[in-house]
């Protein structure tokens, strides 16, 4: 779990690569995080370190493409909502990254799975279901046993 924090505290812009530890990396800390919304230098961090483009981005914020472009032009933070909605892909993205490594993570997540109905990981973790879904297979990769959403 602190390898996934901390994973997430590099997406989210919250640590560099050379600091060891996570720097708001525990749920209070990202819980809190979600709820002031998410900032324009979190959002340019996302969509760097994920390699999103404004339209994946706006899809995983649920937000309209022009939204995302004006928040990362003139600031103004995400609801909490959207924040949400955009902190599961992160969480997601970050846990395929631990699991497969950067660039294989990147290819896996866009890459349509029978195991998710033929959608991609990315696309399946628009929603709270699909997101644990993912989540699971990712962690079959780890175990090497089958298992299902809680």
């Amino acid at each position: 779990m602190d390898d996934l924090n901390s994973e997430i505290g590099l997406v989210l812009g919250l640590r560099r690569p050379s600091e060891s530890k996570s720097v708001g990396g525990t749920f209070a800390d990202f819980h809190n995080l979600i709820l002031r919304g998410l900032t324009p230098t979190m959002l340019k961090s996302i969509k760097k370190k994920l390699k999103l483009t404004d339209a994946e981005l706006s899809d995983a914020a649920h937000v309209h493409v022009q939204t995302i472009q004006r928040k990362l032009r003139r600031g103004g933070r995400l609801t909490w909502t959207r924040s949400d909605s955009l902190f599961r892909v992160v969480r997601v993205f970050s846990l395929a990254n631990i699991v497969l490594g950067d660039e294989q993570a990147q290819k896996w997540m866009r890459t349509a799975n029978p195991s998710l109905c033929g959608k991609t990981p990315l696309y399946s973790t628009e929603t709270y279901p699909g997101a644990e879904k993912v989540c699971c297979l990712l962690e079959e990769m780890t175990t090497g046993q089958k298992k299902e959403p809680s």
